[in-house]
């Protein structure tokens, strides 16, 4: 991959694989980089320091690197003036005390990552000595040699380490507890464990254990916090943990019980003034008014995902305040009037029991209403799994029915996401091309006739957009772009939200 001189003039951050002589090509706009990542790069590092306004530097190298060249070799003088942070990802290295002592050697380390096969060959003290200086900690797929006996016996604290994230780290629970118990000072915390998802397993003693710790404010300063379902396997626990953080700004609450006590703590806390994602996919518990709720009281949420909400609900109810969303996702439903004897149908007014027809109509207006007042958004999905899809509600995307153009305000959208929706003429997939210029993927089913969906689809790749039809089982056809049917094991709405993205707003980057 070759470096062109005209893009380089307009990038800020450039990545750099292998063996690119980057260093020439970027010495006529250097004063612009500002983040720099290296990728198994065999250039000269220390001509990098002429990079004069550099702030970010990473270096991301496997075994081969460290093997022919040495982590020395890559020393960095640190700018007094600029360079803010260093970054340091290790993959598939085998480290022992020597190697590691390199890295001890290595210049100033503020972020180490360590994923995918790195093996720890050494001694705890020597495993302290770096992440006792490092800020981040990033532990992806790796095994921890030590049982959490040896960690006790370690009486030095980890003063410095503020960012934790632990992924899939194949070692028990119990000895990632013993780390974090010595990071007082933690703002942000990740760990998520797949593969240990047992509620009566060590995961349930360790959770307890957190949560009781959370109880003590032991972490005060604590404001991202995203934890797998198996710690929080109760309302009233994870509660606590709501009522003991700080004003938090990323919340992963992903497979957690958030019932009523949860949802109390986390409106009458101080969160809502300061959260900016939210996580609930698929947490038990979560009521449509719970929903309403955070997306009329969070003004500075930015990506929300929630399994479900009634459009009822959203009728003749309190504005939207979350105008900076930039990602939603929540599944839009209505209630089953099919039985005159339910509590749905006693709650419809007299005159939406005349035609329930017509009244989807107007909820239909209502939903469109508030979606158009939220102009920052990106992606908006509003489905319903294939599990609970069958009171799914049909939008109403026709510009006959009016409810297509109130969403004109959207014109930053790049994804829409749906179940099934009305649209039965040319003329609203162009209104949608005029309005939503950036859009990209368009996904779900549109009832109409064959021979229109055939224009409709022509319509789509002359604009070199992608439409995916929503189906349960369907596999990919393997077109690029125009129809092609989605895969529903892949379709899944948490890769929509990435948290590396809130993680970097601690540093302004």
């Amino acid at each position: 991959m070759a470096l062109d001189i005209e893009e380089i003039r307009y990038l800020c951050a450039i990545r750099v694989e292998d063996h690119i002589p980057a260093v020439e090509q970027l010495q006529k706009y250097c004063h612009r980089i500002r983040h720099l990542e290296l990728v198994n790069a065999t250039t000269e590092y220390h001509r990098i320091i002429n990079l004069t306004n550099l702030k970010t530097l990473t270096f991301d190298v496997e075994e081969s690197l460290v093997r022919d060249w040495g982590l020395r070799r890559m020393m960095v003088k640190r700018s007094k003036r600029t360079l803010q942070r260093v970054e340091l990802s290790l993959t598939n290295v085998k480290l022992d005390r020597s190697a590691w002592n390199e890295i001890v050697n290595f210049a100033k380390v503020d972020v180490l990552r360590m994923k995918n096969g790195v093996t720890l060959n050494l001694h705890l003290s020597d495993f302290f000595k770096v992440i006792s200086l490092v800020s981040e900690l990033h532990l992806t797929y790796l095994s921890l040699p030590w049982t959490a006996m040896d960690l006790r016996s370690m009486e030095k604290g980890l003063p410095r380490l503020q960012h934790i994230d632990f992924y899939n780290v194949g070692t028990s629970d119990d000895v990632l507890l013993e780390l974090l118990l010595r990071s007082r000072s933690l703002v942000s915390m990740i760990w998520i464990n797949r593969s240990n998802s047992d509620p009566t397993g060590t995961a349930a003693s360790v959770g307890a254990e957190l949560i009781r710790r959370f109880g003590d404010r032991y972490w005060p300063r604590l404001r991202t916090l995203i934890l797998n379902g198996c710690f929080c396997t109760s309302d009233e626990g994870l509660a606590t943990i709501l009522r003991s953080m700080a004003p938090a700004e990323t919340l992963g609450l992903e497979d957690s019980v958030f019932g009523p006590r949860s949802f109390y703590a986390l409106m009458n806390g101080d969160h809502m003034g300061s959260l900016r994602v939210l996580n609930l996919c698929h947490a038990r518990g979560v009521q449509s008014l719970h929903v309403l709720g955070i997306l009329v009281s969070a003004p500075m949420l930015e990506q929300f995902m929630a399994p479900s909400i009634y459009v009822e609900d959203i009728i003749h109810k309190k504005r939207w305040v979350c105008t900076r969303l930039k990602t939603l996702v929540v599944g839009i439903k209505t209630r089953d009037y099919s039985d005159r004897n339910s509590r749905a149908w006693r709650e419809l007014t007299w005159r939406d029991r005349y035609d329930v027809e017509d009244a989807k109509v107007l909820w239909s207006a209502d939903l469109m209403e508030a979606l158009s007042r939220l102009e920052q958004l990106e992606v908006l999905d509003l489905r319903l799994h294939w599990w609970c899809s069958f009171n799914a509600f049909e939008l109403d995307l026709t510009v006959r029915g009016e409810s297509l153009t109130k969403l004109g305000t959207l014109s930053r959208l790049r994804r829409f996401l749906f179940n099934t929706a009305k649209v039965a003429h040319e003329e609203d997939v162009e209104w949608m091309m005029q309005h939503w210029p950036r859009l990209t993927c368009i996904h779900g089913n549109l009832s109409c006739p064959s021979q229109v969906d055939t224009k409709l689809m022509d319509i789509f790749k002359q604009h070199d957009m992608c439409f995916e039809r929503h189906c349960k089982n369907a596999k990919h056809n393997g077109n690029d772009r125009g129809t092609r049917n989605c895969n529903s094991e892949d379709d899944t709405p948490w890769g929509i939200i990435d948290y590396s993205d809130a993680m970097r707003t601690f540093h302004g980057l």
